[in-house]
């Protein structure tokens, strides 16, 4: 396997794990959007014939689970961090390498120095500019009051990453596999015949 290829690889393991930590965030911000209906509803029924140690009692309940949605977002807002510094890393040492290029299945599949140089640094970008969105939705919503809950929830789910780009790595990637495999089996095949 190629220098190329190696580097693509582990940009696609680290997009993996954004994803992976986009899934668990996203969930959690809807769940927390739910609660503050369940919430907001719960505060209506007050005019209602309920026992009011017992409204007391829920809404204590709603704000403790609030609570540990906004534990789990901001966890998450750090997992964000950890894995943006992961692509830091990859950026600067494929900008500092010399790549050792597997000519055929590299040229073959695509993957390029500069396709590898250029598409860390794209996620680089992208996922910098998204990391700093998130934890400022956070912090309007948690240090600032800036946002309800709603807006909160609506901004978070909405991912501003193109992630069909993405879909070209693992394409090239597929390429790359299929390039070496068959050149695995003309090997294997000039053994055979010699």
């Amino acid at each position: 396997m190629g220098d190329c290829e190696r580097h693509l690889r582990e940009l696609d393991a680290i997009i993996q794990g954004w994803i992976s930590v986009h899934r668990r965030s996203t969930s959690a911000a809807s769940q927390l959007h739910n609660l503050h209906d369940q919430a907001t509803k719960t505060l209506a029924q007050t005019s209602n014939s309920q026992p009011i140690q017992r409204l007391h009692l829920l809404l204590a309940m709603q704000i403790s689970e609030k609570e540990s949605l906004l534990c789990k977002i901001r966890s998450h807002v750090h997992e964000y961090a950890t894995i943006l510094r992961q692509l830091e890393s990859l950026d600067e040492r494929v900008g500092q390498h010399q790549f050792v290029v597997h000519e055929g299945v590299d040229r073959v599949a695509g993957i390029t120095p500069q396709y590898v140089v250029d598409a860390v640094g794209d996620r680089r970008k992208q996922y910098t500019r998204e990391y700093v969105r998130r934890r400022r939705l956070l912090e309007d919503l948690v240090v600032g009051e800036k946002i309800g809950v709603t807006q909160f929830s609506t901004e978070w789910v909405e991912a501003k990453i193109n992630y069909a780009t993405e879909e070209d790595y693992l394409e090239r990637l597929r390429l790359a596999r299929m390039a070496r495999q068959w050149e695995a089996n003309c090997a294997e095949s000039e053994r055979l015949i010699s």
